[in-house]
């Protein structure tokens, strides 16, 4: 019966994720552009400005292309070219004046743009380039530009009057000094690829000491829009600025919005989108603050160690931006999203947007940190569905002394499964984030994945490894699923305190695994060292399933307190098989080597069953810490199959308690199929603490077939008490399977302990076929037993109320039985008992008072028949008190006067005597119900003659009073007398004896015997 759960404990998942290097990989890329030529020249003009472009040999002839000309208007500069290309190890050099602020630029010859080498612009103007066949930067591609770069295969640039700069209708005349608003493409927009490497000496690197690629200067925007977007080993790298990634379909208009970082591209004019992929690429924008990635496109695709990241300085002085993805579809594969803060400032923040989304793979990182004094980014996914498997990981982290950031999933369907994990951590004194998941369909959480031979759970979780409380977990969602290994944790693992769990479900389903080696489970524990306080688990569902080894623990195995478990439910099923690894259930315990207090566990539910030997409702202490209590709020309660709630203590500290409160019915059945777990209600200890109390309040009761509820002791210290409050039936029937365990209600003490007390009140009790109610004790004092049974108490086939004391050895007294019924009732051959025997100390007492009592008697010791005994074998008995209402002969008698009164002064002397006959006598004695004259004196003694033929009580035997004592003394013992019949015949015996009979004698019809008193018969 001491059930204890294996290994609740779990190991905290390791969250480190290597960097990603990018080294000694080959990959080979096949890029197919719409290309109607081939370029001859690699930046030629053309003749379309008023003022054309001008463009001429460098340094390098052949490789180095210095432009100038172009037209000017206002601070607008617009070229015009043929082809434009940059071979390898070339430049293509815009030599600009200072005070131009925005370089226009459009291909026209329908070739596709190769850059493979540089592209600078003087001071800071911004650089537009437009080709729609294509662009791609090759792996030598660089950047050296003042302002912000916009790279397009749009077929024109719209200017804020409304006109075009267009490179598919290049007559248009340029009349304006607006800015550009927006980039408006075509049919078929040509795709944009990156392959740039490009480090410089090598120092010019991304926050992963990777090539930087292209790069542009700080808080400025590069910005890549065109039709397919594809990443095939490129960088991008933008210190403290914006990085813009789009694909985009037919005739879209994309929206250019001035911000203090360049602009912000807009898609709201989109219609439809194309696919984006970024493979083994990296795009960075880590800086002194405010950097931003914006990926928008139809299917945005991570793979093979790709990177967005936005990591705030130490020296830090602006927020963080964020990075935002926005697609139809999102696939994230060995490949990271992160923000960090690292100063003082508060990181950036990571949404996702995408009908579906996808993460995969042990490399698969999506995070926002914080590991300063600012406070970290929030994550937040929007999506239809969303699926994590393989290892994938997600989430926020505080290694800072701030607030982390908090995790925000809004979904129709989640799965997280095979070892993927959503996290918040907190590692130092910073508050973690809060994890929350409104999916509205389902959640699903499953499965494990093994790494390096470990098994990693799939989890859900916001556990704290530092002195920063954890985060909270808040789920709602239409079905929860949680299991094969999989788990949602909220515990401290140091000083900060645990964070709740709060889940809102219309259905739960929590199922381990009957392979798995961990446990499933939802936990908010405190860890063995820690010494932060545990957290709540609440559960409001409409049913909840548990089964095959999950456990919703809150259990301690540190210096913290438990918290505590509250599930609302219309339904609540546990059921453990025997063949399953672990116990399933509800847990709220004190684990070994804590030192701390359990927590509470509370059901409401108006069904709750429990089934299997492995199912179990505990609220234990195993250690110095009290346990917690156990409150169930329920219409029905069914326990079977060696199923059990418990309040257990086997430590140093006092058991919890139980209250059950079923309005309709509680029925406790059977024991395991190998009879080695009963099913019931157990609030025993095992330890040198006392155990808990038991209260049931229900309507009816049934405990059957080797089922109990028990507070006993099996140690030294006090047993609990249990309180049966039963509106209608109590019904104890039977013994298990093997006939090892009987029904019954238990507050024994095996040990050296006291029993406790066993308080029930019902409508009608049972007890049949060796069902027992037992106070016994081994060797200390029984305990109390009171019954208060309004009609009748029914025993029969060797059933057994005891209150005896050392069964085996002990000086103990007996305990005591109070029964109060209308009828107790027996069946006198069936050896069923109520006893309060002793075997060395003094018997207990015993009172019954009932109506009538049927089939058992007092008897001085027990027999083969149903009987109530209080003896002892080597002390002294104890008192046996019997009360019915039968009519009792003695009482409203008086005494009869000591002054008999003369017959002759009462008689009329009707007739003289008859001569010749001897006189007869009549003697009034005294002796009597009625006095012969009312004014007669009162006899101050009368003779009694004991008429009773009982043997007189020795002084082991339970003493007898007479009526007169038993009524001035409530702890005597009443032998009650046989009621006395009236007078019915007089008849005269053969010495002229005149005698009383209770029966009439049949005569034969003769001549009267005595004279007339008319005297005529003389």
């Amino acid at each position: 019966m001491n059930a204890k759960p294996l290994g609740v404990q779990i190991s905290r998942h390791i969250l480190y994720k290597k960097t990603f290097k990018f080294v000694n990989r080959v990959i080979i890329i096949f890029v197919t552009l719409n290309t109607s030529a081939v370029a001859i020249a690699q930046i030629s003009p053309d003749s379309t400005l008023s003022n054309p472009t001008v463009v001429t040999s460098g340094t390098t002839p052949g490789l180095d292309f210095v432009i100038t000309g172009g037209t000017q208007v206002g601070n607008n500069l617009f070229h015009s070219f043929t082809n434009f290309s940059v071979p390898t190890g070339g430049a293509g050099i815009f030599n600009n004046a200072s005070s131009i602020e925005n370089i226009i630029s459009r291909v026209t010859g329908g070739t596709v743009s190769n850059i493979n080498g540089l592209i600078q612009t003087q001071g800071k103007a911004n650089l537009f380039l437009i080709n729609p066949n294509g662009i791609v930067f090759g792996p030598n591609a660089e950047l050296n530009i003042g302002g912000s770069f916009i790279a397009s295969t749009a077929n024109s640039l719209k200017l804020s009057n409304g006109e075009e700069f267009s490179a598919t209708n290049p007559t248009t005349p340029l009349l304006t000094i607006s800015v550009p608003i927006g980039l408006q493409f075509g049919k078929n927009p040509g795709s944009i690829v990156n392959q740039s490497q490009f480090n410089g000496d090598g120092t010019v690197t991304n926050f992963f000491g990777e090539p930087a690629g292209l790069q542009g200067q700080s808080h400025t925007t590069l910005a890549l829009v065109g039709g397919e977007i594809m990443g095939a080993n490129g960088n991008i790298t933008v210190p403290g600025g914006r990085i813009e990634l789009g694909s985009v379909d037919d005739d879209s208009f994309v929206s250019l919005n001035p911000t203090s970082q360049g602009f912000a591209l807009g898609y709201s004019s989109v219609g439809t989108f194309q696919n984006l992929q970024l493979q083994g690429s990296s795009i960075d924008v880590s800086g002194s603050g405010g950097g931003n990635i914006h990926i928008q496109g139809e299917a945005v695709t991570l793979l093979e160690h790709s990177s967005l990241t936005a990591k705030t300085d130490v020296d830090g002085t602006e927020s963080g931006g964020g990075i935002a993805i926005r697609a139809n579809q999102l696939s994230v594969s060995d490949s990271e999203i992160r923000t960090i803060a690292s100063g003082s400032v508060s990181g950036g923040d990571v949404t996702l947007e995408a009908q579906k989304m996808t993460f995969t793979g042990f490399d698969t990182v999506v995070f926002t940190e914080t590991e300063g004094a600012g406070r970290g980014g929030n994550m937040t996914l929007r999506s239809a569905d969303i699926e994590l498997t393989n290892l994938s990981i997600l989430g926020t982290q505080t290694t800072g002394m701030e607030i982390g950031g908090n995790v925000i999933i809004d979904t129709n369907n989640l799965w997280v499964r095979d070892g993927a994990q959503v996290a918040v951590i907190t590692t130092n004194s910073g508050l973690g984030g809060n994890l929350t998941v409104k999916a509205s369909n389902s959640l699903t959480v499953v499965g494990e994945s093994k790494l390096f031979n470990m098994l990693i759970p799939s989890l859900l979780f916001t556990d704290t490894t530092g002195s920063g409380k954890a985060g909270d977990i808040r789920i709602e969602t239409g079905n929860l699923s949680v299991g094969d290994g999989a788990r949602m944790s909220a515990s401290t693992y140091s000083d900060g305190d645990a964070g709740n769990i709060t889940i809102h479900a219309g259905k739960v389903e929590l199922m381990g695994n009957q392979t798995a080696t961990s446990i499933s489970g939802v936990l908010s524990q405190v860890e063995p060292g820690a010494s932060g306080q545990g957290g709540s688990i609440a559960i409001e569902t409409g049913t909840l399933h548990m089964g095959s080894g999950f456990q919703v623990s809150v259990g301690t195995f540190g210096a913290g307190n438990a918290g505590s478990i509250s599930v609302v439910a219309p339904t609540v099923e546990v059921r453990g098989e025997a063949t399953d690894p672990h116990f399933s259930g509800l847990f709220a315990q004190v684990e070994a080597g804590a030192t701390s207090q359990g927590g509470n566990i509370t059901l409401k539910t108006e069904q709750l069953t429990l089934q299997g030997k492995q199912a179990r409702i505990s609220a234990s202490t195993y250690d110095r810490g009290a346990g917690g209590s156990v409150e169930i709020d329920t219409k029905q309660l069914l326990i079977q199959d060696g199923a059990q709630i418990q309040a257990i203590t086997n430590g140093l500290a006092p058991g919890g308690q139980i209250d059950i409160t079923a309005t309709n019915t509680v029925q406790l059945l059977g024991t395991s199929e190998d009879g080695q777990s009963l099913s019931g209600l157990f609030t025993s200890t095992y330890g040198e603490a006392p155990a808990g109390n038991l209260t049931v309040n229900t309507d009816n009761l049934l405990i059957q077939n080797g089922a109990r509820i028990s507070a006993s002791t099996f140690a030294g210290n006090e047993g609990g008490n249990i309180t049966i409050n039963a509106s209608d039936t109590v019904k104890l029937i039977g013994t298990s399977s093997n006939a090892q365990a009987s029904s019954g209600l238990y507050v024994q003490a095996t040990g050296a302990g006291k029993a406790g007390n066993i308080n029930l009140t019902s409508r009608s009790l049972l007890l049949d076929q060796q069902a027992k109610i037992l106070a016994e004790t081994a060797s200390d004092d029984g305990g109390e037993i009171s019954l208060r049974v309004r009609d009748t108490i029914q025993m029969g086939r060797s059933s057994m109320i005891s209150a005896t004391v050392g069964t085996t050895s002990g000086q103990g007294n007996g305990g005591n039985i109070n029964i109060n019924t209308g009828f107790l009732v027996a069946v006198s051959s069936e050896n069923s008992d109520i006893k309060a025997d002793a075997l060395k100390g003094r018997g207990g007492n015993i009172k019954i008072s009932a109506q009538s009592v049927f089939g058992t008697k007092f008897r001085i010791q027990q027999t083969a028949l149903s009987d109530i005994t209080a003896s002892s074998t080597y002390g002294v008995s104890g008192e046996v008190e019997i009360k019915t209402p039968d009519v009792d002969p003695t009482q409203g008698l008086v005494d009869l006067p000591v002054q008999l009164a003369d017959a002759s002064n009462t008689i009329a002397q009707g007739c003289r005597a008859n001569p010749g006959q001897a006189a007869g006598k009549f003697v009034v004695t005294g002796r009597g119900g009625l006095l012969p004259n009312p004014e007669s004196p009162l006899n101050a003694e009368m003779s009694l003659q004991d008429l009773d033929t009982s043997p007189i009580p020795t002084e082991k035997s339970p003493s007898i009073r007479n009526a007169k004592e038993a009524r001035s003394s409530t702890s005597s013992v009443t032998q009650e007398s046989d009621s006395i019949s009236e007078a019915q015949a007089i008849v005269i015996n053969s010495k002229g004896e005149i005698l009383l009979t209770a029966q009439a004698a049949q005569v034969t019809p003769q001549s009267p015997w005595l004279s007339s008193t008319d005297c005529k018969g003389q």
